[in-house]
């Protein structure tokens, strides 16, 4: 019985290590590293950008697609493409997602960016910078005062574009304590 287990643990322990060396072996373990994209995930409507390749490795195809939404691009392969991205973009339908891919002996590694399309050109009011003056309308009292004071709004596009002023004029305020 002594004989026929050791036989046993030997042939396992010899299939054992030849898995495990089949496992380990370097020529089986990729060195080839997966693409990374370069470019902003932003662009307006009709606008372009240069897509690179951050960790370029010479010798290597590099394929450039859009794997879904709208736009287009200057080429299907090389280190670098210029992004063109879609004319309009009703509810964010056509919002790319760019895919790069390398191959090498067969083996293909890739990288995604999605890029967010923005149609907005408007110039709504982006944000308010509140002044305001008091007029000589006071009428003192005891312990407050009560004025008339404009309040001013400036405002502005989103480009720090001046967009025009508003006020409020005759608006009651009161003032409590000291002279004015």
């Amino acid at each position: 019985m002594k004989t026929g287990f050791s036989r046993c643990s030997s042939v396992a322990l010899g299939f054992f290590l030849s898995l495990l060396i089949l496992i380990i072996q370097p020529s089986m373990v990729s060195a080839l590293e997966p693409p990374v994209i370069k470019g902003s995930q932003q662009a307006s409507t009709g606008g372009q950008q240069v897509l690179s390749v951050m960790n370029y490795q010479t010798g290597l195809i590099y394929t450039w697609s859009i794997e879904s939404g709208g736009g287009s691009l200057s080429a299907t392969t090389g280190q670098q493409v210029t992004y063109t991205a879609p004319d309009s973009n009703p509810n964010g339908e056509n919002n790319p997602t760019i895919k790069l891919s390398v191959e090498d002996g067969g083996e293909v590694v890739s990288d995604t960016l999605s890029i967010s399309v923005n149609a907005y050109t408007g110039a709504e009011v982006a944000y308010v910078i509140v002044d305001s003056e008091l007029t000589k309308n006071c009428t003192p009292g005891s312990p407050r005062t009560e004025c008339e004071e404009v309040i001013w709004f400036h405002n502005y596009d989103c480009s720090n574009n001046p967009l025009g002023d508003s006020w409020c004029s005759g608006c009651s305020c009161s003032y409590w304590g000291g002279d004015l």
